[in-house]
C-alpha cells in the first residue's frame, strides 16, 4: 500500500472522529441562560415510611423565585446570604433553605487573561445550585416550604485547617435543627450534615435530601474549538452501573428511582464536576425531576422516626470543583470516570499520566507535550523504522513498477504475478507501510480527549503567542508549519505515479492544515513535532536503503 492511502485512511479515520463527535454535540440543544426562575408546583407530602424518587427529590419551595441576587461579599437587605471563604473557593449559602446558590474557584480564571473568577454556582444569570433539607411527615422542609435557618455570623473564613458553619432553626414543636458544613483546607469537598435533636414530646419523622438543580443554559466553558464538545450532563453511579450517563434530553424521558448502599450522583460540565455523595453504606435512592424548565438529580435516605429525647446525625459529602483524576478518584469509587477519555481511554490515561510526569520536572506543559511526543517515538521507533523502510524500498523501486504497468498493463493476471515477483526479490512490503497510520490513530484520538478533559491544560501556556494549550492556536502558525511539515513527510514516502492519485496527494497536506487550524494547539504541537521526527526518520532510512540498492 503506498502513501497516498496512508494519509487517505488516517485523514478519512481522523474526519470520521470528528464528525461523529460534533454529531454527539448537536444532540445535545443548548438554550441561552435563564433569567428567571419559576418554582414547580407543590410536592405531595411523603408517606412515613416509604416516599418515591420523584415525591422526594421535588422537595422544591414554592417561594424560591424570593431567593435574594446578591453576589458573595454583600448581604441582601433581609441578611439572609452568608459566605465563607476558604484556600480554594467562595461560597454563599442561603438561609432560607440553607441551599447552596453560589460558589466561586479562585485557582480558575473565567476566561483566559480575566481578572473574574471561575463561577460553578449561581442564581443570578443562570440557576444552577444545590439544594438539601428535610422532607416526610414532619420535615421542616415538607411540602414546598423551606426552613428559615439562623447563623451566628455573616461571613466565615477558613483561617485554620477545617472550619465549621452551622445553620440553625427551631420547629414549633421544640425540634432543633442544625445544618452543618464542615470546610477542608485545599479541598474542593464540603460536608453537609443534619444534626436533629428532638426536644419535644412527641416522635418526629423526617428523611434528608440532597439535589443538585440546573437549568438548561450553555456552559460557559464550552466553544472552545471545532470538535471540542465535553459531555455536559448528569452522571449517576453504583454498584451494578459505576457510570451512566443522561443528558438533558434523557432527564425529560426517563424516571429515575435507583436504590443502593454505595455510589453518588453529578452534574459534569467541560472541566469541572458537582457531585452529592452519601455515606458508604447507607441506604440511599436516588431520583430526578423536569419540570419548568429546571432539571433536578438527587438522592435520599429512608424516613426515620426520632423519639422525644434523641439525637440523629447524618451526613453527606459535596464535591464542587475541578475534575482533577488524583481528587476525584480519593473521594468516591468510579469517580475518576468522570474525566470521560471515551473509548481510547486506555491509551489517554497513560498519556496524562506521562504529560504530568514530564510537567512535573520542566513546568510547562508545552514541553511536556514535545517530550511526550519523542518518547512515543521511541517506543514506536523499531515498528515504524521496519514501516518506513518498506516504504523506501517501495519509493525506489516506484521506477520498476511503472515499467511493469505499462508492459502488462492489459493483463492483471501477469501484472500481479512480476509485481510480486519483485516485492520477493526487493525484500518490500506493500502492507508495512501502514503501520505509521495505524499506531498514531489511537495516540492521535487519546491525546485530543487528553487535551479536551484535563482541567490542568485549561488555559495552560507555551510561549510566546500561544497562551492557552488547550484552545486553537490564535494566529494559525502551528496549523501552517504543521502543513509544512507534512508536505515535507509526504514527498519523503512513496509517489503514486497515476496522475489523479497525484493530485489527491497534494491535496491532502492542505486538508490536514485546514482540519487542524481548529484543533487545540497543543494537540497541533504533538502532529508538527511527530512530523518532524517522522520525517527525519524517513529521511536517513531513504538514504540508506538507497545506498544498498
Amino acid at each position: 500500500m503506498d502513501l497516498k492511502r496512508l494519509f487517505f485512511i488516517g485523514g478519512l479515520l481522523i474526519t470520521s472522529y470528528l464528525l461523529l463527535i460534533n454529531y454527539s454535540a448537536m444532540q445535545q440543544p443548548q438554550t441561552t441562560a435563564q433569567t428567571a426562575v419559576t418554582a414547580p408546583a407543590e410536592t405531595p407530602a411523603a408517606d412515613t415510611s416509604t416516599s418515591s424518587a420523584n415525591n422526594t427529590v421535588d422537595a422544591i419551595p414554592s417561594n424560591e423565585s424570593t431567593a435574594p441576587q446578591s453576589l458573595p461579599g454583600s448581604r441582601a437587605s433581609n441578611e439572609r446570604v452568608i459566605t465563607v471563604s476558604t484556600d480554594v473557593f467562595d461560597v454563599a449559602i442561603d438561609t432560607l433553605g440553607g441551599d447552596i446558590v453560589r460558589v466561586e474557584l479562585k485557582d480558575f480564571a473565567a476566561e483566559l487573561d480575566s481578572e473574574a473568577r471561575f463561577v460553578m454556582l449561581e442564581q443570578d444569570a443562570r440557576t444552577f445550585v444545590i439544594q438539601s433539607g428535610l422532607d416526610g411527615r414532619d420535615g421542616i422542609d415538607r411540602g414546598g416550604n423551606r426552613a428559615r435557618y439562623t447563623s451566628e455570623q455573616a461571613s466565615y473564613e477558613l483561617t485554620g485547617d477545617t472550619l465549621e458553619v452551622t445553620l440553625t432553626t427551631t420547629t414549633d414543636a421544640g425540634v432543633v435543627v442544625n445544618k452543618v458544613f464542615e470546610f477542608a483546607r485545599n479541598s474542593y469537598q464540603v460536608t453537609q450534615r443534619f444534626v436533629i435533636n428532638n426536644q419535644s414530646d412527641t416522635e418526629f419523622v423526617s428523611y434528608p435530601f440532597t439535589q443538585i438543580k440546573r437549568d438548561r443554559s450553555v456552559d460557559p466553558t464550552d466553544g472552545v474549538g471545532f470538535g471540542m464538545t465535553s459531555f455536559l450532563g448528569f452522571i449517576t453511579s453504583t454498584p451494578d452501573d459505576v457510570y451512566e450517563k443522561y443528558s438533558f434530553r434523557d432527564m425529560e424521558k426517563r424516571s429515575l428511582n435507583i436504590g443502593t448502599a454505595e455510589g453518588w450522583v453529578a452534574f459534569s460540565q467541560h472541566y469541572f464536576l458537582t457531585a452529592v455523595v452519601p455515606t458508604p453504606g447507607t441506604s440511599t435512592i436516588y431520583g430526578n425531576q423536569t419540570s419548568d424548565g429546571m432539571y433536578r438529580i438527587g438522592m435520599f435516605e429512608p424516613a426515620s422516626t426520632l423519639l422525644p429525647g434523641e439525637t440523629s446525625d447524618t451526613a453527606t459529602t459535596l464535591y464542587i470543583g475541578p475534575k482533577d483524576q488524583d481528587r476525584l478518584a480519593d473521594i468516591a469509587p468510579h469517580m475518576d470516570l468522570a474525566i470521560d477519555y471515551g473509548m481510547f481511554f486506555w491509551i489517554a490515561k497513560p498519556l496524562h499520566w506521562l504529560l504530568s510526569f514530564f510537567h512535573s520536572f520542566v513546568g510547562n506543559w508545552g514541553i511536556a507535550i514535545i517530550l511526550l511526543t519523542i518518547t512515543v517515538k521511541l517506543i514506536l521507533f523499531y515498528p515504524t523504522a521496519k514501516a518506513y523502510k518498506s516504504m523506501a524500498k517501495m519509493r525506489a523501486i516506484a521506477p520498476e513498477m511503472q515499467r511493469l504497468k505499462e508492459l502488462y498493463g492489459d493483463d492483471r493476471q501477469r501484472m500481479s504475478q512480476e509485481t510480486m515477483k519483485l516485492f520477493q526479490k526487493e525484500g518490500a512490503n506493500p502492507m508495512g507501510s501502514c503501520l505509521p497510520i495505524l499506531l498514531q490513530i489511537p495516540i492521535f484520538i487519546g491525546l485530543y480527549r487528553v487535551l479536551l478533559e484535563a482541567v490542568e491544560l485549561r488555559h495552560a501556556e507555551f510561549f510566546w503567542w500561544i497562551t492557552d494549550l488547550s484552545a486553537m492556536d490564535p494566529l494559525f502558525i502551528l496549523p501552517i508549519l504543521m502543513g509544512a511539515s507534512q508536505w515535507v513527510t509526504m514527498k519523503l514516502g512513496t509517489q503514486p505515479t497515476d496522475p489523479m492519485q497525484a493530485k489527491i496527494m497534494q491535496m491532502m497536506p492542505i486538508i490536514f492544515t485546514f482540519m487542524f487550524l481548529w484543533f487545540p494547539s497543543g494537540l497541533v504541537l504533538y502532529w508538527l513535532c511527530n512530523n518532524i521526527f517522522s520525517g527525519t526518520q524517513q529521511y536517513f532510512i531513504n538514504k540508506s536503503v538507497k545506498g544498498a540498492m
